[in-house]
């Protein structure tokens, strides 16, 4: 299994279509094959930084997501949005189940 993680600080006053574009983003990328679940999420302390964690069966699947056109969108729509980078983090997971 793959996991991505990644968080994002959206211009002031940008908020709403920050918003707007991780919802189509999220509807879309959770009907693709491959992928096991993929949610944005607010920050508690900033309300302007968003978190995204995503899971794929594996790598064929996140690269194939990369080539959608849903994250082609997503790409522009985030040039207006971001504040900066939107630094971004891969994990191999070998094994996981209930803690």
């Amino acid at each position: 299994m793959i996991v991505v993680k990644a968080t994002a600080r959206v211009k002031p006053g940008k908020r709403d279509a920050a918003i707007a574009i991780a919802n189509t983003m999220q509807e879309a990328t959770r009907a693709e094959a491959g992928n096991l679940s993929y949610t944005f999420s607010a920050d508690l302390e900033d309300d302007l930084v968003f978190h995204l964690f995503e899971e794929w069966k594996t790598q064929d699947d996140l690269d194939a997501h990369f080539g959608t056109a849903h994250m082609a969108e997503f790409i522009v729509g985030l040039g207006d949005v971001l504040d900066g980078d939107m630094p971004t983090t891969k994990y191999l997971i070998a094994e996981s189940g209930p803690l």
